[in-house]
């Protein structure tokens, strides 16, 4: 004991008086440890296990060790440990004991294989004799095993099923696959009678080595439920819960069912009632009720993609406007119509550079109009003047212009125009309204669904131009009437008027009397007269 104790002793004051410059201490101590170890011989090394556990061989210690954690054995996961609670638990690949096992709760798991599929049910046993009765087929079954008397689970009504789809025929004596589902008339104590007429279609006959199941009963709705695990079938694999089994049949007996659809490649879970998945405290769920519908609670994601807003109700108000305007706005650009023939007449207020008719009693005057009388087609009062803020040159001063119109009943159109002034008041139809100006020119639209009268009026205290109604919804930028003559169709009657009087133009002479055909240019027209 001295000798470890001295040993300990020349480490602790190595530790005291060693200094490096940039060293810590447990550098220090690891350091100085080392040379010790280095120094000591093998009786030194021997002398300190008596007091620590090697690592380096085999060690055996003398006194108990408590691990507060616990220990691993080997690379595997095996071992004991310690659990928050305080209890230990341990894990090994195999436990043998060679004198005597207790254990307070005893679990035992094993894997097992179930081919085709496994029905959970209220009632099953295994046929070892069939006598055939006049109206049924009384099968028996061991009612004790092993000295264990076994219950029959069978009750008079149940529909008992017997199913084998895996035996390879041909290749075992007497043996086939086999299907019958039949009523249950009769129940003893190890037997139960099978009716020969109240059975599913094509069922078989019950022979010795069934296995027969409880599936569905036909007044009882304690015993008409059933879970059926499934690794054959077209959804396989797959957990099917039905209830309500009173019939040959499966179909419309589902409540749950966990499965892979082969036929799309996708797992599904379908639940026929009332589900819950969240929280046990109910902090955050989704739960659908038959009645109360889907409740969501906790945060609520829409992610990119979606669809179906519009079909939703009680949204906070902010996000309902939103929605409502993003429909109308869908709505509009789904019904948006592009105007695009201007259906006023002279409105551009040029004229149509037709020429007047003159004849021999025409009076004429410095302000006479030969042509392009600028309130053609308009019935009114207004002064027209050239202004170059106008898409046609011209502008008017009114006070009250209308046209006649021919438009659709029930056809939306749109009306547009510039004006400036103090107000203008605009009618079409059942339509009317008025509109407040302002010094300078702004452009105003309104859209309208026709109905009533086929006029169109302007009126008020303003300067109006480029007035244009088009069909649809949308206005576009101002442009004359279709039916309007332009300036460069006059200019072609110009140049055909040159053009036809120096091909049919005449001069007669008459003695002192001279007859002329008078050529006209930029739409005069004269009648002929003689000079």
């Amino acid at each position: 004991m001295s000798d470890s104790v001295d040993i300990l002793k020349k480490l602790a004051l190595q530790v005291r008086n060693a200094s490096v410059e940039g060293e810590n201490t447990a550098e220090r101590i690891g350091r100085i440890f080392i040379g010790i170890l280095e120094n000591m011989d093998n009786s030194d090394i021997e002398k300190l296990t008596k007091y620590f556990l090697r690592k380096d061989k085999e060690d055996t210690a003398n006194e108990l060790i408590t691990f507060l954690k616990g220990f691993l054995v080997g690379k595997n996961g095996s071992g004991i440990t310690v659990l928050e609670d305080g209890t230990s638990q341990a894990v090994v690949d195999r436990l043998y004991v060679k004198i005597k096992a207790v254990f307070d709760e005893l679990e035992v798991k094993k894997k097992t294989h179930v081919g085709g599929e496994q029905i959970i049910s209220p009632a099953g046993m295994k046929c070892v004799r069939v006598e055939e009765l006049d109206e049924s087929y009384r099968c028996f079954f061991l009612s004790e095993v092993d000295g264990v008397t076994i219950n029959n689970e069978f009750t008079v009504g149940t529909l008992a099923l017997a199913q084998e789809f895996n035996i390879k025929e041909g290749t075992s004596h007497n043996v086939s696959n086999r299907y019958y589902w039949r009523e249950v008339t009769g129940v003893g104590t190890d037997y139960i009678d099978l009716n020969k007429t109240n059975a599913d279609k094509d069922s078989d006959i019950p022979v010795a080595g069934d296995d027969i199941i409880g599936l569905g009963h036909l007044t009882d709705i304690t015993r008409q439920a059933a879970i059926i695990l499934s690794s054959v079938n077209e959804t396989s694999p797959s957990i099917t819960f039905y209830q309500g089994i009173n019939t040959f049949s499966l179909v419309g007996k589902e409540v749950i069912g966990l499965g892979f659809d082969k036929s799309t490649g996708h797992a599904y879970i379908n639940v026929y009632g009332d589900a819950y998945i969240g929280a046990k405290d109910e902090s955050t769920y989704i739960r659908y009720t038959q009645k109360g519908g889907v409740d969501i609670k906790g945060m609520f994601h829409i992610e990119q993609g979606s669809t179906g807003w519009r079909n939703m109700e009680g949204l906070p108000d902010e996000i309902q406007a939103a929605a409502d305007l993003a429909q109308d706005a869908k709505d509009a650009i789904d019904n948006a119509a592009v105007g695009s023939v201007n259906l006023l007449r002279n409105s551009g207020f040029t004229g149509d550079y037709e020429t007047e008719e003159l004849s021999a009693t025409t009076e004429l005057s410095a302000a006479t109009e030969l042509y392009s009388k600028q309130l053609k087609h308009w019935t009114g009062v207004a002064t027209v003047s050239a202004d170059s803020a106008a898409g046609s040159g011209y502008s008017a001063a009114i006070g009250s212009l209308s046209q006649s119109v021919s438009l659709i009943k029930g056809e939306s159109y749109v009306i547009s125009y510039k004006a400036k002034g103090t107000s203008v008041s605009v009618s079409c139809g059942d339509f009317s309204t008025t509109q407040p100006l302002t010094s300078s020119y702004q452009r105003y639209t309104h859209k309208i669904t026709f109905n009533g009268s086929g006029i169109f009026l302007i009126s008020g205290t303003a300067t109006v131009c480029d007035l244009q109604l088009e069909r649809g919804t949308i206005a576009t930028d101002w442009k004359p009437s279709i039916l309007d003559n332009d300036k460069a169709t006059a200019g072609f009657q110009a140049i055909n008027y040159i053009a036809s009087a120096i091909k049919d133009g005449s001069v007669d002479i008459l003695g002192g009397l001279i007859l002329a055909n008078m050529i006209q240019l930029g739409n005069y027209k004269c009648a002929r007269k003689g000079i």
